[in-house]
């Protein structure tokens, strides 16, 4: 991604735990069957034993660190495996790093993670004995509610059509009630819709094959903020509004579980209504700022904790029907980037120099060029092109954004650059052409990072022109490294500005390096950023260890010492670079 100090765009941002969740992490401990919920807060987060890590598995089977969870510009997550003992699998296939769909099974030693896509909210289960309340009358009173269903009849095969139930024929939960709602979670699962879905919640509800009286789709935004988003629908009678007692919400809310209530109605005795009735409120989809939840009223006979977690049944089938769709989006959307960015890599990949080229056009010149891509794919442009006066114009720049479009852009800044070369214009008009078309024709909030070197090969001399990227760095075999700090103009694709140029020399043994902000943004494990002092350090230990040796060692040299300081995490950007030196015998002394 391009960055200049004036110019910071698409930045993930501080790491803060009060960021808004980009998708919810699902953890379960197989041997215990213990399952919680993390919301994905951070760009990044770290899985594994120890302080190191920022969600916590402690079991032997896990690493300190083990993986990483990465997140991608696309929004899309990367699970990225550290060098764990046990390994990272995903559908129990080993790997090193995937990008992760919605629903995909990740396993770490004994834990089972899955990731549930944004918006789809945490799947809301019928709760444990005790843990909410019961509201009878408008007060609190303990009320065990049962995760479980009681015993019915020993067979749970679906009832022949002929068979009907009444809801008024008992209270007993039977095997066709059963039948039915997983009939119902079947049929949600063909329904695209999500109003339709929740339509056909709500008929199911009021239907022949359950007791219900209404039901009703809320959305609640606090104990007293409660508007239904679909419904009521009542089994028979005038369309009366719903029992909505302020216990009820704020109950739900604070618990953000299933609540069972019983109340006595306060309307006259010729209402329509029972005189009393019982009342489940079962989530739906929980977020951050809402609760959406599916409000029942049942005669008084059925208020008891089995029809809740009956209740607490059908929401959940409608949760996993939900939790199918975002899962089939998220893996349509999943193959639409993996083609993007296979599209982005082909066009980035043809844009990296063949040496072969170099080798032949440039033999006065020892130029070689280092690069690695990311996953997500970035806007990287390198090159090496004979001017008509004799010089050689390195360029190298880095387009705000990933993906497609940076490629498609990068493109386009090779074609301009070879296209302007040839019209033998100075340096500084050359940089002014492309800036002037990069203003008219890039969207707004996009710009591109440039480092033009042209470089005389009889006397050393360099004319450079920097818009807005990081400065080229010179290396002696000795040792002793400084940068190229000319006047610095603005990032290219903003503003029609003259562009201004400095003068430097380069001496037949001293090495160039040009690089884009992919290599002084490396992060290390301790989330140490590498930095340009590092990198320059980093560089003369790479020149003088390789003095002599030429530039091809020396790519290798400076290839294995980033990804060193990397260490087992993902790169989140490019790596791209170029070196340049003259060769020693056709070079005379440079002016210094």
């Amino acid at each position: 991604m391009a960055d200049s100090s004036e110019l910071k765009k698409g930045s993930n941002g501080p790491r803060s735990s009060r960021s808004q969740p980009q998708g919810v992490l699902e953890i379960r401990h197989a041997p215990s069957g213990h399952v919680w919920f993390q919301p994905l807060t951070l760009p990044r987060l770290v899985l594994g034993r120890g302080p190191r890590a920022d969600v916590t598995l402690e079991d032997e089977t896990v690493s300190s660190p083990h993986a990483e969870l990465v997140r991608g510009p696309y929004g899309q997550w990367w699970i990225h495996d550290l060098g764990s003992d046990t390994g990272t699998f995903v559908h129990g296939q080993r790997l090193t790093e995937q990008l992760l769909a919605a629903g995909d099974e990740v396993t770490l030693g004994v834990f089972r993670l899955r990731l549930l896509s944004k918006g789809s909210g945490q799947v809301a289960r019928a709760p444990e004995s005790g843990s909410p309340g019961t509201i009878r009358g408008g007060s609190l009173a303990p009320s065990p509610v049962s995760s479980k269903i009681p015993p019915g009849p020993t067979s749970s095969a679906p009832p022949p059509p002929s068979e009907s139930v009444s809801p008024t024929s008992g209270n007993q939960i039977r095997a066709v009630h059963l039948s039915r709602v997983m009939a119902l979670g079947r049929d949600l699962m063909q329904v695209e819709d999500a109003g339709a879905r929740r339509r056909m919640l709500c008929r199911f509800v009021v239907g022949d094959g359950f007791p219900a009286d209404a039901a009703a789709v809320l959305r609640v935004q606090g104990p007293r903020t409660v508007r239904a988003i679909e419904g009521p629908l009542r089994r028979v009678g005038p369309n009366l509004p719903l029992y909505l007692a302020d216990q009820v919400t704020g109950r739900l809310w604070e618990l953000r579980q299933p609540v069972s209530a019983s109340a006595r109605s306060n309307r006259s005795s010729r209402s329509s209504r029972p005189p009393s009735h019982a009342v489940s409120v079962c989530p739906l989809r929980i977020e951050e700022e809402f609760i959406e939840a599916l409000y029942v009223e049942l005669p008084p006979e059925f208020g008891g904790p089995e029809w809740c977690s009956m209740v607490a049944m059908v929401a959940e089938a409608f949760q996993q029907a939900d939790l199918v769709w975002a899962m089939r989006s998220h893996v349509q959307q999943s193959s639409s980037v993996e083609r993007e960015l296979e599209m982005a890599r082909q066009i980035q990949q043809g844009l990296v120099p063949q040496q072969a080229r170099f080798d032949s056009l440039l033999q006065e010149l020892d130029v070689v060029v280092g690069f690695e891509p990311c996953q997500w794919v970035g806007g990287d442009y390198v090159d090496a092109v004979p001017m008509p006066d004799g010089r050689v114009l390195l360029a190298i720049a880095d387009v705000c954004g990933k993906g497609f479009q940076a490629a498609l852009v990068a493109s386009s800044l090779h074609t301009l650059v070879r296209a302007t070369v040839d019209m033998d214009r100075p340096l500084p008009e050359l940089v002014h052409r492309i800036n002037r078309h990069m203003c008219r024709y890039l969207p707004d909030h996009v710009f591109v990072t440039m480092l033009c070197v042209a470089t005389d090969l009889t006397t050393g001399e360099l004319e450079v022109v920097s818009a807005g990227h990081p400065p080229a760095l010179i290396a002696e075999p000795s040792g002793r490294v400084w940068s190229l700090d000319v006047g610095h103009n603005i990032g290219l694709g903003i503003v029609d500005a003259e562009i201004t140029s400095g003068t430097y020399s380069l001496g037949p043994d001293q090495v160039l390096l040009l690089y884009t902000d992919g290599l002084t943004e490396a992060v290390d494990e301790h989330g140490v950023v590498l930095g340009t002092e590092r990198l320059a350090l980093m560089f003369s230990r790479v020149a003088s260890m390789h003095a002599g040796r030429g530039t091809h060692a020396m790519r290798e040299a400076l290839l294995t010492a980033l990804r060193g300081f990397r260490g087992s995490l993902l790169a989140n950007d490019d790596s791209t670079f170029l070196l340049a030196r003259r060769r020693v015998s056709l070079c005379p002394p440079a002016r210094r």
